[in-house]
């Protein structure tokens, strides 16, 4: 990978995890939230990912895969699961 590509794709995802949080802080439905919020863990995921690519890290390529399971896959589906289990009344923020 050239040092060019590095840093701009370091760049887009440092940007994409930067607007998810903005995203997060705008939005007050909390069905919208969590899903802003799986998309920033797809964001950090990626950029774990830009960087094991970088540095040719294979333990740096399991956190990256373990961040996209966690924080895009797993805490969003327990927390859509509690904000169902909640009702109507909690839903606002």
């Amino acid at each position: 990978m050239s040092e060019t590509l590095f840093v701009q794709l370091l760049d887009l995802a440092c940007g994409a995890l930067l607007l998810t949080a903005v995203l997060v802080l705008w939005r007050r439905e909390l069905a919208v939230i969590i899903r802003v919020f799986a998309l920033q863990g797809v964001a950090l995921a990626a950029l774990v990912a830009v960087l094991a690519a970088h540095e040719r890290s294979g333990e740096l390529w399991t956190v990256a895969a373990g961040v996209l399971v966690l924080r895009a896959a797993v805490l969003p589906y327990l927390l859509r699961r509690a904000l169902a289990s909640a009702g109507e009344a909690r839903r606002p923020t």
